[in-house]
């Protein structure tokens, strides 16, 4: 029989939390509690924390974080996943209905498990074949014939982050190269902040399901990209490149290089993560899902408001997402 309670969490739940993430046939790196927790000492998410947990005995089954008097999930704003971390869909579907229970008003963004209709996104998934080589048949002819191009460039080349210093050094280097992207939209990108740089750099330090990386072309940087790993699946959440070499593809080339290190590793899956962009399609995703936002228990006066925001939202995410290239 499965318990659930709402507790404070200790070192001892975190230690259960990190035990249930490693074995977890469904986790993703928005689960780390490394990740969650850095979300909420950064100051991200603020309010309460409070953590769902679901026990079998003795035995982490499940745990769902929240922050906040209106309860969101930790992690709410830098994450593309914030659905429960569950062994098994009987712990899911009991969480879901005890928040429901108790009467929480949880406004819930990013659910995967969850449908409702506020569709946030879509996000996209790739199969990894054994070897690059393989993978590249199944992507689209103008791109396989670019990432043939720079891997061919003896002078292109990305070094993976090797230790937690590394990957925070790292992180200015990835934030100059995102903003170099951005402006020439006029627009600002989305790493802006204080809260949002501490939060980042405690999580490059702690969690090690992050793996960023660097895209020199001789002895200039001229990419960045961030990803991640959990189980067999590699994640492609972010990158950043200077424009001025536009002409060797280094969105295309820091994506090349981020499903070449999952098949390294052993990965059989790449998750484009979410968004719609057009340079997602032309790798021939096979598999796609819908990210929703859930409200529970939030007033009728709220819910036309949410509903209200929602609609602009859509529409500025559509507009930004047309013709993006990573």
């Amino acid at each position: 029989m499965i318990h659930l309670e709402l507790v404070e969490p200790d070192e001892r739940l975190f230690s259960d939390w990190q035990d249930l993430w490693n074995q977890g046939p469904n986790s993703h790196p928005f689960h780390h509690p490394e990740w969650v927790r850095a979300s909420v000492i950064s100051g991200i998410n603020r309010g309460s924390f409070r953590v769902l947990v679901a026990r079998e005995g003795r035995d982490l089954v499940g745990c769902w974080a929240f922050t906040g008097r209106v309860m969101r999930v930790a992690g709410t704003g830098v994450s593309d996943i914030l659905s429960p971390l569950s062994m098994h869909e009987k712990a899911l579907d009991e969480a879901i209905d005890f928040v429901r229970s108790i009467g929480l008003k949880c406004d819930l963004h990013q659910q995967i498990s969850i449908p409702s209709e506020l569709v946030q996104a879509k996000s996209f998934q790739k199969s990894l074949a054994p070897t690059m080589d393989e993978t590249l048949k199944t992507i689209s002819q103008s791109v396989r014939q670019d990432v043939h191009k720079g891997f061919r460039n003896s002078d292109l080349r990305v070094e993976w982050c090797q230790s937690p210093e590394d990957r925070v050094n790292w992180y200015a280097d990835f934030v100059e190269l995102h903003r170099k992207r951005w402006r020439t939209r006029k627009l600002p990108g989305g790493f802006v902040g204080s809260r949002i740089a501490n939060f980042h750099r405690t999580a490059l330090h702690q969690c090690d399901a992050l793996i960023p990386g660097r895209l020199w072309q001789g002895d200039d940087l001229v990419g960045a990209v961030y990803a991640m790993r959990a189980g067999t699946t590699i994640y492609f959440y972010q990158t950043g490149f200077d424009p001025a070499f536009s002409k060797i593809s280094p969105g295309t080339m820091l994506l090349a290089h981020t499903a070449k290190l999952g098949i390294e590793l052993g990965c059989t899956s790449l998750d484009l993560l979410r968004g719609e962009e057009p340079y997602k399609l032309r790798w021939k995703p096979e598999n796609s899902r819908a990210h929703h936002r859930v409200l529970v228990n939030i007033s009728q006066p709220a819910t036309v408001f949410v509903r209200a925001t929602h609609a602009i939202e859509v529409k500025i995410r559509e507009k930004l997402e047309a013709g993006k290239k990573p």
